[in-house]
């Protein structure tokens, strides 16, 4: 019996607990797991298991998964049939099934553009599209005019890296977004080139090419890049 003063005694209990040590257990010594002690509850505890018509062994406590219907037993979970849509949950951004891509040209972002296209003319006139995207649907709401950089403006063109710079840093945060480029082709189709393809390094930026006649914009169409990047796929075009 440990006669010293309460004061002392708690001291030491208080340095016990502190030193990570506990009284009842010697200094050094690993507690006993709960189904694996060596003392006479544990003894007790299989014994009643054992009469009870068991193995001796406690139960097992863990949690189960619940079972399985057939359809997923059979391993059709997460897979449904063809025209069932069922168990199906559409994920934000992502084009529902089925989907069409289509390209919607705000009137003042068109009127822009025609102004852009038909000021650089005999050049090839160019600029960035600013809008969004809903799945497969790309919403432009503002076109942005660009320097032709390229050497030979009539056959060329090349925005200017400063100017694309600034838009992203100036849409940072924001809802809109950088979603494709347009340029022109002076008393040409509104088809893209061979060297428009050679220019195709972003195949998600969606691309308007405008046909440009004695000053006049007469056509103007919607492509994005494959994805095998080796041609250009056409994208219905809606101003609207």
């Amino acid at each position: 019996m440990d006669r010293s003063p309460p004061l002392a005694q708690a001291e030491r209990r208080g340095h016990e607990r502190f030193a990570g040590c506990r009284p009842d257990r010697p200094r050094g010594g690993h507690r006993p797991h709960r189904w694996q002690g060596c003392g006479r509850a544990t003894a007790d505890r299989r014994t009643r298991f054992r009469t009870a018509g068991g193995t001796g062994n406690p139960p097992d406590r863990r949690r189960r998964r619940p079972p399985l219907c057939r359809h997923c037993a059979a391993g059709g979970a997460g897979r449904a049939r063809a025209g069932d849509r069922r168990g199906q949950w559409p994920t934000a951004g992502q084009p529902e099934p089925g989907a069409r891509p289509v390209i919607l040209l705000a009137p003042s972002a068109a009127a822009a553009l025609r102004v852009a296209v038909e000021a650089a003319y005999p050049d090839e006139g160019c600029g960035l599209l600013i809008g969004r995207r809903e799945g497969e649907r790309i919403l432009v709401s503002r076109s942005l005019a660009s320097p032709n950089l390229a050497e030979d403006r009539r056959h060329h063109f090349e925005v200017d890296p400063r100017l694309r710079l600034r838009l992203q840093r100036e849409l940072r945060g924001g809802l809109d977004d950088l979603v494709g480029h347009f340029h022109s082709h002076p008393d040409g189709p509104a088809e893209p080139s061979a060297s428009d393809l050679e220019c195709a390094y972003e195949p998600t930026l969606c691309w308007l090419i405008a046909s440009v006649a004695g000053g006049r914009q007469v056509a103007l169409n919607g492509f994005r890049v494959a994805a095998d990047r080796r041609r250009f796929e056409a994208v219905p075009l809606s101003i609207a």
